[in-house]
């Protein structure tokens, strides 16, 4: 073996190329990144060439009253800005501070961060107000919130943008280029949706969390791939999706009266509710409305899925699902829902099971108890099963039974148990199939043949 020459090799951080010392840098809040000019004469102004700028209030030490420590740390961030290299471009910009009124005099400032963000040709921007408490939308107009101002992007070099607890001013006239928008807690209007997709032309990605102050929503886009809608009710209201490149879609608590989902490319989609029997009107709804696509996440909600003769109608069908993850339990209730999913999944190759946590459900033992001797699992094309947090109870088992009397091509099940021993995670059970019976590749389980009972 060669000798490795270690007369060029890097002894101290000081030998590093500062394009590396910058890059480990960047991964720190600013305040912190500055206090390094202490390390050696290198590092005295690495800082101001950093490319990620992120202040952050809660990192700054707290003075006599909330309102000095603010107005100490936006003086910060002035100052920082002002002896920051004007010659460096800047990659990232974020500004995390409290969502106090004692912001209002402070606005003109966050105005001018965002201009020298934009001179610098940052790609990303973020700005975010935190609280303990959820934002209260009743009076806005006596709300002290930042207003962020769309035309300060124009001509920017911004493409991903986030922000939180913030309102919205768009001009339809100025048009930006930002590719990714993530909003939490901002409160919009069905017209403002539509102009945010005249404005962002080029919008590949949208992701709206605890958003209010809509009714009728269209997204209409031939740019959008990716969209994230996650908490929403109004029984009055609608969505309508109308994005023909449409690849991944996330719809989480967002209840509305109707939906309309018009895109022919969406491959994948995650569906959530929270488990009351009072959400099964919107999951249903949402379900009926997903049947192209190849990868699937939702919640099994058990006989009411059998019971629903208008989801699962004849002639409907999951036709190009390959992988499935289902949000279950393993009760009568469950087998007979599952059963209904899988009977309408001919193509599935991948089944992921995770535990559910139902709130509350509607007694259906008694009706089911004839019902339950019929349960078949159609799985024709099944290669894989994976069950997460997995208990091995009778439960478990009863549907492991279930599963291997009616697989055909079925050829590895992975279970990943939710017990400890010693405090140590129990390591996954892997059971591959082995002249026409499964047999334990991996890890510890009971005798395979309780499987065959």
């Amino acid at each position: 073996m060669a000798e490795i020459n270690r007369s060029n090799s890097p002894t101290t951080l000081d030998d590093l190329p500062e394009k590396l010392l910058l890059h480990i840098l960047s991964f720190l809040p600013t305040q912190e990144a500055i206090q390094t000019t202490v390390i050696s004469p290198k590092w005295r102004n690495l800082w101001s060439f950093l490319p990620c700028l992120s202040f952050d209030q809660k990192l700054f030490s707290p003075d006599e009253t909330p309102s000095l420590t603010l107005q100490f740390f936006i003086s910060f961030i002035t100052r920082t800005l002002v002896h920051r290299s004007s010659h460096s471009d800047i990659h990232s910009l974020t500004l995390t501070l409290h969502f106090t009124a004692d912001l209002r005099p402070y606005h003109s400032h966050i105005n001018s961060y965002i201009r020298y963000a934009v001179a610098h040709n940052a790609k990303s921007l973020t700005i975010a107000f935190q609280s303990k408490y959820i934002r209260w939308f009743v009076s806005p107009e006596n709300d002290a919130v930042y207003d962020f101002q769309f035309s300060l992007l124009k001509n920017s070099a911004v493409r991903i943008l986030s922000l939180d607890r913030c309102n919205l001013t768009i001009v339809s006239t100025q048009s930006v280029a930002l590719s990714t928008i993530y909003l939490h807690e901002v409160q919009l209007t069905d017209a403002m949706i539509l102009e945010l997709f005249s404005v962002c032309v080029n919008l590949e990605s949208l992701s709206m969390y605890q958003c209010v102050g809509m009714k009728d929503i269209e997204i209409v886009s031939s740019k959008l791939k990716d969209l994230t809608l996650f908490t929403f009710e109004c029984d009055e209201g609608s969505l309508k999706i109308n994005a023909p490149n449409l690849g991944s879609l996330w719809i989480a608590f967002f209840g509305v009266g109707h939906y309309v989902i018009e895109a022919s490319a969406l491959f994948e989609a995650n569906i959530c509710f929270i488990h009351k029997v009072s959400n099964y009107r919107y999951w249903s709804k949402v379900m009926r409305l997903l049947g192209h696509v190849e990868r699937l996440s939702f919640q099994n909600w058990g006989y009411k899925v059998v019971a629903a003769k208008e989801l699962f109608c004849s002639g409907f069908s999951f036709y190009n699902l390959k992988y499935l993850e289902l949000d279950t339990m393993y009760s009568r209730s469950d087998l007979l829902g599952m059963a209904a999913a899988l009977e309408h999944s001919p193509n599935l190759e991948t089944l992921m099971l995770t535990r559910n946590l139902k709130i509350d459900e509607e007694d259906f033992e008694a009706t089911i108890s004839k019902e339950f001797g019929k349960i078949n699992f159609s799985i024709p094309s099944l290669r894989k099963l994976k069950m997460k947090c997995y208990w091995g109870v009778e439960d478990d088992l009863r549907f492991l039974r279930l599963v291997i009397k009616n697989e055909v091509v079925l050829e590895t099940i992975v279970l990943f148990p939710i017990r400890l021993t010693d405090g140590v995670k129990l390591p996954s059970i892997v059971l591959v199939k082995q002249l026409q019976r499964f047999q334990v590749l991996h890890g510890s389980f009971p005798n395979v043949d309780i499987l065959y009972i």
